[in-house]
């Protein structure tokens, strides 16, 4: 009984650490066929819903079981645990954008809103909140790196572009508002109990802040595209949210460092025992309250490079890697780009990294009547409706679009 309970005495200053809300995701999937080109006439416009989450261990069952209340088995835990390599991450985004484009002149808006998140935890912390640490008497377990944030995020944008026969450049200038957030980190964090379970040592330097106060700033994003008609291959280089948030101050923060070490600790009784380590109350001694001043805070910029060339007739290839927007690793991706019929054209891709493993992922592009198309987006599609997925993610966008053909067909 003793094993089992004082894992809680981590779990009590990590939780004091970090305050902060958790849904899940990973980088938005593009629905733009960048190597389809079309004929400029009219105006332009798009709307996108997009959802998703992806984790490199907790499934979708698991995932449900913390969102929503219930038992959690201990076969669920085990399966996790051994999903898990260096660290353990949890990522979701939700966004709504609907953007508009005069083909004439280039010009048009781009409005967008949605919620970013990213978690990242040590397999020991796991364990630690989990199973106990009787597994892991007489070793350090290092909780060092574990951090969460979750930002809402809204921007509106004026877009731009100019072009040639070889090469393309569209361009977006606006102002991004983010409402509400929350963050936490453990920048140093240790914890060790003996073998006898009569000696106890805990380090702990944490931060977390739960973001009332408004921030507003400058947001940009640039695509670059270059064409090499001879070859048959597309070069796009891609940064979005680029740019910077003036914060007001009001955040509030929470922090905590300390360093508890104690032998032969008694198991009741006044001044440090088991039952007062784990009293409630016991924690607010630890922990420093303040409120935040104002300050610059940088947006998730995501920043990306692909290519696209062409196989056969109605065949094109696709390759891009994305780095940033709160990525744990970089993002690899490649895929095939097929016409279906006379005028739809699909995909299929696989995809490695971020915040997960390797995951498959299709997309098709339908036509829905002379001058609007329907582009759908599933990943993982059918592990997504298994508990044992380790995510989902789909996207919807109807767009009154110009006509489009497959990438060789220019």
């Amino acid at each position: 009984m003793i094993r089992t309970r004082l894992p809680q005495i981590a779990a009590v200053l990590v939780a004091a650490a970090l305050t902060l809300s958790a849904q899940a995701q990973q980088e938005r999937p593009r629905f733009t066929t960048d190597s389809l080109p079309s004929v400029p006439t009219g105006t332009t416009w798009k709307f996108s819903l997009q959802a998703d989450h992806r984790s490199n261990s907790i499934d979708n069952a698991f995932a449900s079981t913390m969102l929503i209340g219930g038992a959690i088995t201990s076969e669920a835990i085990s399966a996790a645990r051994d999903e898990m390599r260096f660290r353990g991450t949890l990522a979701a985004r939700a966004s709504v954008q609907f953007a508009t484009e005069d083909a004439a002149t280039g010009r048009g808006w781009q409005v967008e809103s949605g919620m970013v998140s990213d978690i990242r935890w040590t397999p020991e912390l796991f364990d630690l909140v989990f199973t106990g640490n009787a597994p892991h008497l007489g070793r350090f377990d290092v909780l060092n790196g574990t951090r969460g944030r979750a930002w809402q995020l809204n921007s509106v944008m004026r877009t731009g572009g100019w072009s040639n026969d070889l090469n393309e450049l569209c361009w977006g200038l606006g102002l991004a508002h983010r409402s509400i957030g929350a963050e936490g980190s453990v920048s140093t964090g240790y914890f060790w109990v003996s073998t006898g379970v009569d000696t106890l040592y805990t380090s702990l330097y944490g931060r977390s802040a739960v973001l009332r106060a408004q921030g507003l700033g400058p947001v940009g994003q640039i695509r670059f595209r270059r064409t090499d008609p001879s070859a048959k291959v597309s070069l796009t280089l891609e940064a979005t949210q680029l740019g910077a948030l003036c914060v007001r101050p009001g955040d509030e923060r929470i922090a905590v460092d300390t360093i508890l070490a104690t032998t032969g600790l008694p198991l009741t009784g006044a001044g440090w025992s088991l039952e007062s380590l784990q009293g409630e109350g016991f924690s607010e001694s630890l922990i420093v309250r303040d409120t935040l001043a104002g300050h610059l805070e940088a947006l998730p910029a995501t920043l990306s490079a692909g290519l696209t060339g062409s196989i056969i007739p109605g065949l094109a290839w696709e390759v891009r890697g994305t780095v940033g927007g709160w990525r744990p690793t970089p993002e690899a991706m490649v895929g095939f780009q097929f016409k279906v019929g006379r005028s739809s054209v699909a995909g299929i891709r696989a995809i490695y990294g971020g915040w997960g493993k390797f995951r498959p992922a299709i997309w098709a592009e339908l036509p829905v009547g002379p001058s609007h198309t329907l582009t759908l987006y599933a990943e993982d599609p059918v592990a997504a409706f298994q508990g044992v997925g380790l995510g989902r993610g789909f996207g919807l966008q109807l767009a009154k679009t110009l006509p489009t053909s497959a990438a060789d067909k220019r």
